[in-house]
């Protein structure tokens, strides 16, 4: 019942134009890179190429391109694990720190 009031809140979402035409065309861009528009995968096109750059280690705090030249405009949102990637490579992207304990 979950998954279908879920579907049925999706199709809803869509044809009652609550997503807009970029927002649309930024999903099917995900879903479908190839057929998309330039404009529409900058983002994840950006994502792909700084994950390469990060490699295993990263190239230090706040010394990534991402964070430094705001390749990625909303990084702190949309794309926050490419600029995890970029500037403490996989191993740290993949860590998760310990929780803090007062």
């Amino acid at each position: 019942m979950l998954t279908a009031a879920g579907l049925i809140l999706i199709f809803l979402t869509f044809q009652l134009g609550v997503i807009r035409d970029f927002q649309r065309e930024r999903l099917t861009a995900f879903l479908d890179r190839t057929n998309a528009p330039q404009d529409a995968r900058y983002n994840l096109d950006q994502s792909l190429d700084r994950g390469r750059v990060g490699e295993l280690t990263g190239v230090a705090y706040l010394k990534g391109t991402q964070t430094n030249l705001d390749y990625v405009p909303e990084q702190h949102t949309d794309f926050i694990f490419t600029v995890a990637g970029e500037e403490f490579g996989f191993v740290g992207a993949i860590v998760r720190p310990a929780p803090l304990r007062p």
